[in-house]
């Protein structure tokens, strides 16, 4: 048995005699049913309890407090973490035996499936258990859901004013709208955040927002990774901007990228924007004439097809 001094006694009569109860916070630390109590007597380290039995015979009963150890250990050893977590702040005990205590709560729920409760708990170890310990418990599709309420609030914590979430569990989190398709929820984080990490799935999170109509989203994602060819197939195939195709072309990539997508989409563009074409094709000829023999083959065929897009045709001629 154990509990605190300052603690509030109970004698609760019963048809046997005297029952003995002492209490702190909400549980119980010591129980006990006498025939009939006289007195009890608290003193610094002890509790005495003087008491008689059926026979009129009277003793003494001295009770001893555990230390905090043994509480804590007997609270887990019945699996009572929430008693166990108010004990620790009441000790005044540290935040990574707060965050422990968390986590063993979270695995108590875990194991039993209740996976909402698991993640409430788990959200409160943020900083102090390791994140990929909680990740991968709900890597499987079917709980995606709560990873996703795990990653979103791992993203709102700070330890130290230092925010805890890195970069790769922002990938992470941007994947899991991909999949789940709630380009709303990634739209709304990418308007605050970035995601460098090379683990976010950009060609996959593009197609997504293009097939749900969020082509404004999906140019900006394509335009920060520098994914041209799906930047160019939205500017051009959904949004018919070829100025702005040809725009791009120009300034933001090297002369292999430019004859690229200059050989793909160069007719397009030329039915559609011949003067401004005509002007990007002449450019590329310029440089074609600058390029060392290495990229001669390259430019060779590029200037050959420059030649059937910009000459006439038999009719105009």
């Amino acid at each position: 048995f154990f509990f605190k001094q300052k603690t509030a006694y109970e004698m609760l009569r019963s048809l046997v005699g005297s029952e003995m109860c002492i209490r702190d916070s909400n549980y119980i630390g010591y129980f006990q049913a006498f025939p009939n109590i006289n007195a009890i007597i608290p003193t610094a380290q002890h509790v005495y309890v003087i008491s008689t039995n059926f026979r009129k015979e009277k003793s003494v009963i001295k009770l001893t407090e555990k230390d905090n150890i043994f509480k804590m250990q007997t609270f887990f050893s019945r699996q009572f973490y929430d008693i166990a977590l108010r004990f620790a702040k009441n000790q005044g005990y540290d935040r990574s035996l707060l965050a422990e205590i968390q986590r063993l709560h979270g695995d108590y729920y875990y194991t039993r499936g209740d996976f909402e409760n698991a993640v409430r708990h788990y959200k409160e170890t943020a900083g102090f258990i390791e994140p990929s310990y909680i990740v991968r418990k709900f890597l499987d599709i079917s709980q995606i859901d709560y990873l996703v309420t795990y990653l979103e609030d791992l993203h709102t914590r700070k330890l130290d004013d230092k925010k805890i979430a890195d970069e790769n569990h922002t990938a992470l989190l941007l994947n899991c709208y991909v999949k789940q398709k709630a380009i709303d929820k990634l739209d709304h984080f990418l308007s605050t955040n970035t995601c460098e990490s090379d683990l976010f799935d950009t060609e996959t999170a593009v197609k997504v927002c293009r097939e749900k109509g969020y082509l404004d989203l999906a140019i900006k994602l394509a335009f920060q990774c520098r994914a041209h060819d799906q930047y160019l197939r939205i500017i051009i195939e959904n949004k018919h901007d070829y100025k702005k195709a040809l725009e791009y072309l120009r300034y933001s990539m090297g002369v292999r990228g430019k004859i690229k997508y200059m050989l793909e989409f160069g007719e397009m563009l030329m039915k559609n924007e011949p003067e401004l074409t005509t002007e990007m094709l002449i450019y590329l000829v310029s440089l074609n004439n600058l390029a060392n023999e290495r990229n001669g083959s390259v430019m060779l065929n590029f200037n050959r097809t420059c030649l059937l897009y910009t000459s006439p045709s038999p009719r105009d001629s």
